[in-house]
């Protein structure tokens, strides 16, 4: 796991949930965040193809429901 990539999304997590940038880790998880809800996810999903320059399939949208899993499926798909 890519501490650059991890460092990046701590701020968008931060933003988007109203939580520290420090709480967020790999096993963070939407179980942890009640604000982590569908429209929070789409949100999350629209700032991390902005912040990294990418755009995700379907497919990967639905498999990150944690931190790790973000960060595992951000660095396949960046160039």
């Amino acid at each position: 796991m890519s501490a650059d990539c991890l460092d990046r999304i701590r701020p968008i997590f931060a933003a988007l949930f109203n939580v520290p940038a420090g709480s967020v880790g790999p096993a963070t998880s939407q179980q942890d965040l009640a604000a982590w809800d569908s429209l929070g996810h789409l949100n999350l999903v629209l700032e991390l193809e902005q912040e990294f320059g990418i755009s995700l399939a379907p497919e990967e949208v639905e498999r990150m429901s944690d931190v790790a899993t973000i960060v595992s499926v951000i660095e396949a798909a960046r160039p």
